[in-house]
């Protein structure tokens, strides 16, 4: 391949594609360049310049009709290995002009062990959209798992270093417990050593982290952290020598804070990359992918190159991939994006491989193929629910005081505490509609175990959702016993999903038949079933922006700081769980 280009840069052998009337980014120098053309082979850049010496009879012309060409984006940290089968995703995020995405795969390892992520992997393989893994070497809660109780799958030692060999897996995911590093940990530095004896990158993920503990974690060998919501957070992890990836998306729009830090003088730019970090498939119409941050990034001040470079070339030299991806230079595949203006970074077309795979927003017809992806069917502990299940007993009488979550913002929680009836021997929210709401996740041994959630707004029914963040993803919110019994019923004959019910009646429902994890429908038709269940929402008086987010994170034990598990609810910093009821309460820290 090598040899070809070479034949083709010097006008030996004829280009099998030629790019004419364009201007180039060179993420390299710096420049603008006009005035030249890209010629392509074998799916690869073999020339950009003026020379047209390369052009032969066979060679195909693709006028960029003054446009300008800029490389295609690379998410350094994606969380595409739910909901989306990879042919959907690639559908979706192609004309978006992502060309590569770096998948965490901690949830599907979660679920499915190394099984479901060689699943995943092979239907990967065949897709013009590129896809580098990262591989966790720990659980979701190790603290947990220590204790006894199951906090998902994970990999072996053994499986861990097979697949840190391979050249796609290009690291290991984010590491949510840094707080044991800390402590010495020596199982989880021996599992960080795995990966550095492979030269791989090791993400981190350390909310909260202050400066000495960035020290530390740098020292265990964490390579980078997309947790500062601050520049001066940010300025802290590049002073540890951690690459920073800046978030901007769905889940947190941290950019117009991070900004400051971009244009600070003497700042390493090189180390700065930029992440949405997790775009539900309902977003990525509106939203955008890697062109939303980078937009975001410009509009907060941030130069243009430097926002095209922390989107294509910054995460190639970080995962030790530039010779493959990153710019249109010699050598590198031909990912390029054809755009209006660099103010515009969604492009007009899309070519990936060497090929066109999207014109104004559309997949071209020509690479769509069969699904291939399967996966293990969704079996939870509990396969059929009644009213009765979702009861809080109480042998006592009067007001009893109970531990609620109360939501925040779309993932921050906190802890309350509410004085609530016992009527007949069960605990009662009579009086409280519109405010109190009921968790319910399958206990492994059969059962349910219910907690109390405030914050929601309106009336709502019930929501029973397979999807919920891992490790524990089966979890039913509702006012209504009747309700949640319903939609978790109905969950069960999907196979997995999202189902809503009001008063007896199912009012949406996004099936996820593929172990109740993903789907082969289209992005296009998972979006409109999470906007049916968002508006659900809405429409019965629910005060949240995006319910199908917020409640996907209300089980996500990885991030403060009180969440909903099989075994109630986890206070996340002090590791311990919350009673049901309490024996005694504050009467200021209750509602």
């Amino acid at each position: 391949m090598r040899t070809d280009l070479m034949a083709v840069a010097c006008g030996r052998r004829s280009a099998d594609l030629y790019i004419e009337n364009g201007r180039v980014l060179n993420v390299h120098s710096g420049e603008i360049l006009s005035g030249v053309g890209v010629a392509v082979a074998s799916g690869r850049v073999a020339y950009v310049g003026p020379s047209r010496g390369m052009i032969g009879p066979e060679t195909q012309f693709l006028d960029a009709e003054g446009g300008i060409l800029v490389p295609g984006y690379v998410d350094p940290h994606a969380h595409f290995d739910n909901i989306l089968s990879p042919r959907r995703l690639a559908e979706a995020l192609l004309p978006l002009g992502t060309t590569m995405v770096v998948n965490d795969t901690l949830a599907v390892v979660a679920r499915f062990g190394a099984p479901g992520l060689a699943c995943l992997r092979a239907a990967a393989t065949s897709l013009p959209l590129h896809f580098g893994w990262t591989v966790p070497i720990s659980g979701w809660a190790p603290e947990l798992e220590e204790a006894g109780y199951f906090a998902g799958l994970g990999l072996t030692d053994a499986e861990l270093d097979v697949l840190l060999a391979d050249e796609t897996v290009l690291g290991t995911s984010e590491f949510l417990p840094w707080r044991r590093l800390l402590a010495g940990d020596q199982r989880l530095i021996a599992r960080l050593d795995i990966a550095r004896r492979h030269g791989k990158c090791c993400e981190g993920h350390n909310p909260g982290a202050r400066a000495d503990h960035l020290q530390v974690i740098a020292a265990a060998g964490l390579t980078d952290c997309h947790e500062a919501l601050t520049s001066a957070e940010a300025l802290n992890r590049l002073r540890a020598g951690l690459y920073v990836v800046l978030r901007h998306g769905p889940a947190r729009y941290d950019l117009p804070e991070l900004a400051s830090l971009v244009m600070k003088e003497g700042v390493d730019r090189s180390r700065l990359m930029l992440t949405p970090d997790w775009v539900p498939p309902n977003d990525l119409a509106a939203f955008g992918h890697m062109d939303h941050p980078l937009s975001a990034a410009m509009e907060a001040g941030i130069p243009p190159l430097d926002a095209y470079r922390m989107a294509s070339l910054n995460p190639a030299r970080y995962f030790r991939i530039e010779g493959q991806i990153g710019s249109i230079a010699p050598g590198r595949y031909a990912d390029i994006l054809c755009l209006n203006d660099l103010r515009e970074p969604r492009p007009k077309w899309v070519m990936a491989q060497g090929a066109v795979v999207a014109r104004n927003g559309v997949p071209t017809p020509d690479w769509h193929g069969l699904d291939e992806l399967e996966l293990p069917a969704y079996r939870p502990s509990v396969l059929h629910a009644s009213p009765a299940d979702f009861r809080v007993a109480s042998a006592g009488t009067g007001d009893v005081l109970v531990p609620a979550i109360e939501i925040m913002d779309r993932t921050v929680t906190r802890r309350i505490d509410l004085h609530l009836p016992v009527k007949d021997g069960v605990v009662s929210c009579a009086g409280e509609e519109g405010r109190v709401m009921k968790m319910a996740m399958p206990h492994p041994e059969g059962g349910f175990s219910i907690g109390f959630l405030v914050g929601v707004g309106g009336c709502l029914g019930a929501m029973s959702n397979s999807l919920a963040s891992e490790p524990y993803h089966t979890l039913v919110i509702g006012t209504s016993d009747d309700d949640m019994a319903i939609a978790y019923n109905r969950m069960i004959e999907l196979g997995g999903g999202v189902v809503t019910v009001q008063d007896g009646r199912i009012e949406a429902q996004l099936p996820l038949p593929l172990g109740g994890f993903m789907t082969k429908a289209s992005a296009a038709d998972v979006g409109a079933g999470i906007d049916a269940v968002n508006q659900w929402a809405r429409n019965n008086g629910s005060n949240l922006e995006n319910a199908f987010l917020t409640q996907h994170f209300l089980t996500y034990v990885g991030v403060p700081f009180f969440r909903m598990t099989p075994w109630g609810i986890y206070d996340v910093r002090k590791h311990c769980f919350l009673p049901p009821i309490l024996n005694q309460g504050s009467e200021e820290d209750a509602l």
